[in-house]
C-alpha cells in the first residue's frame, strides 16, 4: 500500500495534502498577478473530493490541472477557491476573463457563471470549498446582525493572505481529523474573514414579469431534467414568446437554457452518484443519451468522470 493511501485511511475521507499546503509559504508576497513570477505547478495531475459529517451541506476539493478546461457552467453552492500554485483565468457574465494566481482567492456565488482555463504552459492546483447557501446565510447573518437579503460576494476574485490562510487552516484542521468545534468554528472563521472584505446583502428581489418568467422557467428545467424540453414548451410555460424568452434567459443568467438544462442534469446526476446508484440508471435518469454520454458531459462540467467522483467522496 502506498503511503499516500495510507494517510488517507488513516485520516478518514480526507486526503492529507500537507506537502501542498505547507508548501505555500506564509510569506508570500502579495502581488498582482501580473507583477509577480507564475511558475509551473510541481506533480500530476489530481483530483480529490472529500466531505465530512461534522459538517453536512458541504463539499471540499484539491484539484490539479495542467491544461484541463472547465466549460462554463454554475453551482448551487456558494464556491471558494484558495490558488496554491499556478495560474488559471475564470470567465464569468460580468468580466470576459479574470486571472487567479498563487495566494488568490476566488469567490463564485451560486450560479454565476464561470469556467476553468489554467495558463497555458503553467497548470493550476487549488482547493475549493463548496458551501450549502442556507449555511452561509445563517453564517453571515451572525456576522452582520442582519436576518434577511441575500449575501452574495463583490468581486468575482480577491488577493488577501488572511483569507487565504484561514480556509487552508480549516483544510488542515479536516485534513488532520480535528474535533467537530474546530472545524466548525475555524468554517465559521474563514468565511467571516472573507465576507468581511469581499461580501454584502442585497435585498431580495421582488421581480418583474422577465424575472418571474426565468424563475418558473429554471423551476420547469430542474423538475423535468429526465425527458427533453422544447423552447416552445419553456415559452409555454413562461407566457412569453421564444425569441423574447431567449433573450431575457441569457440576459439573466449568463447562459442559453440549454446550457442551463445540462448544468442541472449533472448536478442531480451528482447528487445520485453519492447515493451509490448505478450510472447506467443515473444516465437515464438524467436524460442522458447512454452512459458514454453521460461520462463526457460529467467529466466536462465535473473534471473527473463518474467512476473518479464516486471512488473520491
Amino acid at each position: 500500500m502506498s503511503e499516500e493511501k495510507k494517510q488517507t485511511e488513516q485520516n478518514g475521507v480526507f486526503p492529507l495534502l500537507q506537502q501542498e499546503l505547507l508548501g505555500v509559504s506564509r510569506e508570500t508576497e502579495i502581488l498582482s498577478p501580473c507583477s509577480r513570477k507564475i511558475f509551473p505547478i510541481n506533480g500530476k495531475e489530481k483530483v480529490l473530493f472529500s466531505r465530512d459529517p461534522d459538517l453536512p451541506g458541504m463539499e471540499f476539493r484539491f484539484s490539479r490541472y495542467d491544461g484541463f478546461k472547465f466549460a462554463r457552467h454554475t453551482h448551487d453552492t456558494y464556491t471558494v477557491g484558495v490558488v496554491l500554485e499556478g495560474a488559471s483565468y475564470c470567465t464569468d457574465k460580468v468580466a470576459d476573463s479574470s486571472l487567479v494566481a498563487s495566494g488568490d482567492v476566488f469567490h463564485i456565488n451560486p450560479e454565476q457563471v464561470h469556467s476553468g482555463v489554467p495558463l497555458r504552459d503553467v497548470g493550476v492546483s487549488y482547493l475549493l470549498f463548496y458551501a450549502d447557501p442556507q449555511w452561509v446565510r445563517n453564517t453571515v447573518y451572525q456576522i452582520s446582525e442582519i436576518d434577511h437579503g441575500f449575501p452574495e460576494f463583490k468581486s468575482f476574485c480577491s488577493n488577501s493572505l488572511a483569507v487565504s490562510e484561514k480556509f487552508k487552516a480549516f483544510y488542515r484542521c479536516l485534513s488532520l481529523s480535528g474535533t467537530s468545534l474546530a472545524k466548525q468554528s475555524l468554517a465559521v472563521s474563514a468565511f467571516a474573514e472573507l465576507f468581511s472584505g469581499n461580501g454584502r446583502i442585497v435585498p431580495v428581489r421582488t421581480g418583474n414579469n422577465e424575472h418571474r418568467a426565468v424563475a418558473v422557467a429554471k423551476e420547469y428545467l430542474e423538475s423535468n431534467v429526465g425527458r427533453k424540453v422544447s423552447l416552445d414548451e419553456l415559452a409555454a410555460v413562461t407566457g412569453l414568446s421564444s425569441y423574447y424568452f431567449l433573450r431575457v434567459f441569457k440576459k439573466s443568467t449568463g447562459m442559453t437554457p440549454h446550457a442551463f438544462f445540462i448544468i442541472r442534469r449533472i448536478e442531480k446526476a451528482r447528487k445520485m452518484i453519492l447515493s451509490g446508484l448505478p450510472f447506467s440508471e443515473i444516465a437515464l435518469e438524467c436524460g442522458f443519451g447512454d452512459q458514454s454520454h453521460f461520462t463526457h458531459k460529467f467529466k466536462q462540467f465535473m473534471g473527473v468522470t463518474p467512476g473518479q467522483y464516486a471512488g473520491t467522496v
